[in-house]
């Protein structure tokens, strides 16, 4: 079976329906819904010819019939070896289903499609194919989307100083950070296949236990598991293992970070075997000699020594540089009064609920308690605090107290926060705005294709009057979506920074021609224009100030009654050329005046009154800033809307 490049006629063109049982009212209904299916079908000879097509398969590509019909689909395929390919594989006798495929459209652009496709076969000899054919352009873009999105986290992922690991929603680890290999010295694979040979034997289970009822709970876990290093040795990390969830608040996604707390653990144990032995010794003698030295020359986190009344005797450097105060200052009041004196809201903390303070005479230990402490001049931070009460003969003699100073992790925790806020608004806003869009595009399809079906199947049944008033909704609609179109295009443009030539304009001309035509598209509306004598040419482009009226008089159409006037006010002020249009609308609410000018935002006021993108006041307003000029929204005190805009005087104006 080869492709034939050589045009076919039309002879041919319906012949691939004939088999299918003509002459039969079944038949007729299937050549109607074959005919008006919204996804393009054809019939393709063993040629490559392409031997019949309803509407939307030609329209998809931008050719009309003629063009499309009769035609060899080598023509417009953007690559051959795909075409062969699909051939070939039909001529096998294979079905294919969501086939990629690169196509050139009338425009000469380049269109992605996806291809459902099977071939008819009489005695062992093809006959043609049946082919169904849709766009790709949007599913493209979202593959795109989410992987910029993933390279966006795996960047984020990648730089955090932690071993870093996420899992699916039913707890399926699907991804290790470098630290993760580098750390342990395995691949990736190695991991996700054999995670549990780095886990300490004696670590493993109570993992393994609790990771179910977080599942199942959707809720964050802490864990504390030795992990062994690349180079033989197991050392203790601490992991915050976090729900992901998406737009409709279900899990979809795990995120853990772990990072390596063994020497604060060997120094807590270390700390505590010595606190121990005090108990046996004599305990001042122990707290100078051994634990004072040991925590002074050592200690990376601050530390405080405090007695019964929770005042503290002793203070490493890491304290004083942490709080700004040293031992001097403090000794002798309790601690809570220096650092610990009030919640993070400001409010004052009575010090019987400090759980440090009660640490010694209940002698309960904490650890890793999450708090916030206040520096010598006023500044709060936040603090991961551990206590280990001091006792004789079984009575609490003071407390030894290890402060962490987590304001980077904090940082780290809430931009990460805000990272999963902002992806999850953008789609959000995409989705919103795709929804948009897809409505005010289809509204003016659907009557324009309604009106034209009625036209080529009904024209001889319809009065001159029913015709034209059918052609005239054409008319409008696809005005309409052209206005859509072009507002969607220059936004784009000027997002962009695109820039313009401005050149002396005679407004006053082109709002009485505007206007005029739009007298012409809504007879019923009376428009009058006020004040444009002797006004000077105004600095600006043309094109830019004739979109920016059309877009006002048609927002002030929407918007106003359907027998009121509609009021261009055309004045000077000194430097300024200033139009106004006045519409007899129910104007906007309280504080709207500047959101009105935000790309895709519609009043709630009026978002039911009439349709709307919510992107022609956004676009006025970044055509007049391009131009030099300004533009203003107010209500009316008679009732309606003010909306108008000012440009500049051209410098050298005259005749």
């Amino acid at each position: 079976m080869t492709i034939d490049s050589r045009p076919k006629t039309e002879a041919t063109a319906s012949a691939a329906l004939d088999h299918v049982g003509a002459g039969s009212g079944e038949f007729d209904d299937f050549r109607d819904y074959f005919e008006n299916a919204t996804l393009g079908m054809h019939f393709v000879g063993a040629d490559g010819t392409i031997l019949y097509a309803n509407r939307a398969d030609s329209e998809l590509l931008g050719y009309s019939r003629e063009e499309w019909i009769g035609h060899n689909l080598s023509e417009f395929y953007a690559d051959q070896d795909t075409l062969r390919d699909i051939f070939a594989r039909l001529g096998n006798g294979e079905i294919l289903s969501n086939v990629e495929a690169r196509m050139i459209a009338r425009d000469g652009s380049i269109c992605d499609v996806l291809i459902d496709s099977n071939a008819l076969f009489r005695d062992g000899e093809f006959v043609h194919t049946r082919c169904v054919v849709r766009g790709n352009r949007v599913e493209k873009r979202a593959v795109a989307d989410l992987r910029a999105s993933e390279d966006r986290y795996r960047s984020l992922a990648e730089s955090i100083p932690a071993l870093v690991s996420t899992a699916d929603a039913e707890g399926v680890v699907t991804y290790h950070n470098q630290r993760w290999m580098e750390y342990t010295g395995r691949t990736a694979d190695e991991l996700r296949r054999d995670w549990a040979s780095i886990v300490h034997p004696e670590d493993l289970g109570p993992l393994v236990e609790k990771w179910p009822i977080a599942l199942a709970a959707g809720m964050a876990m802490e864990n504390e598991y030795r992990v062994l290093r690349h180079d033989g040795e197991y050392r203790w990390h601490r992991s915050i293992t976090t729900p992901a969830p998406d737009a409709a608040n279900r899990v979809h996604m795990w995120i853990d970070a772990a990072i390596d707390v063994h020497d604060r653990r060997e120094a807590e144990d270390a700390l505590q075997e010595a606190l121990e032995l005090t108990a046996t010794v004599n305990l001042q003698l122990a707290y100078q000699l051994g634990v004072n030295r040991t925590i002074t020359e050592n200690a990376g986190s601050a530390l405080f020594l405090l007695d019964r009344h929770g005042s503290p005797t002793f203070m490493n450097r890491s304290a004083e540089q942490m709080t700004g105060f040293r031992l001097e200052d403090i000794c002798g009041v309790p601690l809570h009064e220096s650092v610990h004196h009030s919640h993070p809201d400001g409010t004052s903390y009575v010090m019987g609920d400090c759980p440090i303070y009660q640490s010694s005479p209940t002698m309960t230990a904490l650890r890793d308690h999450e708090d916030v402490f206040y520096r010598k001049d006023g500044e709060p931070f936040p603090v991961l605090i551990s206590v280990a009460p001091l006792e004789r003969e079984g009575e609490g003699i003071g407390a030894v107290v290890e402060v962490l100073d987590i304001t980077h992790r904090k940082q780290a925790e809430e931009e990460r926060e805000e990272l999963i806020g902002e992806l999850q608004r953008a789609n959000t806003a995409k989705d919103e705005f795709l929804g948009m869009v897809s409505h005010e595009l289809k509204t003016p399809i659907t009557t324009i294709l309604g009106n034209a079906e009625i036209l080529r199947l009904r024209s001889g049944q319809l009065t001159a009057e029913d015709r034209a008033g059918a052609l005239d909704d054409i008319a409008k609609e696809s005005e309409r979506l052209q206005r859509i179109i072009d507002n969607l295009l220059v936004l784009a443009r000027l997002e962009h920074g695109q820039s313009i030539s401005p050149e002396p304009l005679l407004v006053p001309r082109v709002v009485e021609r505007l206007a005029a035509v739009h007298r012409q598209h809504f007879p019923h509306r009376q428009i009058r224009v006020s004040g444009g004598a002797g006004i000077p040419p105004a600095n600006g482009e043309g094109t830019y100030l004739e979109q920016v009226i059309r877009n006002l008089l048609s927002n002030a159409e929407k918007y106003s009654a359907p027998t009121a006037p509609i009021v261009v006010d055309l004045s000077q002020d000194g430097v300024e050329v200033r139009v106004s249009v006045l519409d007899s609308g129910s104007g906007f609410g309280e504080g709207e005046a500047e959101k009105i000018f935000t790309p895709f935002y519609r009043s709630p006021q009026t978002a039911t009154q009439a349709s709307g993108v919510g992107i022609g006041l956004a676009v006025c307003q970044r055509l007049i800033a391009a131009q030099g000029g300004h533009m203003w929204a107010r209500n009316r005190p008679e009732g309606g809307a003010d909306i108008g805009f000012a440009l500049p005087v051209a410098e050298d104006h005259g005749e």
